[in-house]
């Protein structure tokens, strides 16, 4: 999650696309959606991307930036080393740095995607950054008072029913 709140935006604009087409891809991207979270969405997407064999295909029929889907692979991949270096792990030495398919076989390899576990640790780590709901449509930054409105790519923003509170990590 670290990788992937620290690099630029996955998805490419689907501006011009017919909303209700099929083969729009927020339409298909909706069925790797998480409704806890847009978070878990990215990490689920990220590991649909590291589990498919054409990537390429699989970030064109999705509306993806497959190169900032691989930056976010070695990112990850530094800051594990970087974390393993600070724990003082064993096998912490001097490493040389992975190619992105060692990078990827990696990351398949350690892949935790416990949905109730990555939640507590966000909502741990980003405790000041959470909002009430004011209306259907608005919500209110508990630590300052700012109204605000979901993003419209948000996986809150097609909800039906929105929570009453949720966790932010940027305000636009």
């Amino acid at each position: 999650l670290v990788a992937l709140t620290n690099s630029e935006n996955i998805y490419f604009s689907t501006k011009g696309v017919d909303p209700s087409s099929q083969s729009n891809p927020m339409v298909l991207r909706q069925r790797m959606s998480m409704p806890e979270s847009d978070h878990l969405t990215k990490l689920n997407i990220l590991h649909k991307y590291v589990e498919t064999k054409n990537k390429r295909d699989f970030c064109q029929q999705f509306g993806l930036r497959k190169k900032v889907l691989d930056q976010v692979i070695l990112l990850r991949e530094q800051i594990s080393r970087i974390d393993k270096r600070l724990r003082g792990s064993r096998d912490s030495g001097v490493q040389p740095e992975l190619t992105l398919a060692q990078a990827i076989q990696s990351l398949r390899v350690h892949f935790d995607f416990n949905k109730r576990n990555v939640l507590t640790h966000w909502r741990n780590s980003f405790f000041n950054k959470t909002a009430s709901i004011v209306s259907q449509s608005e919500y209110v930054l508990d630590n300052c008072g700012t109204r605000a409105w979901v993003h419209p790519e948000s996986v809150v923003f097609l909800m039906k029913e929105k929570p009453k509170r949720i966790v932010y990590n940027s305000v636009i």
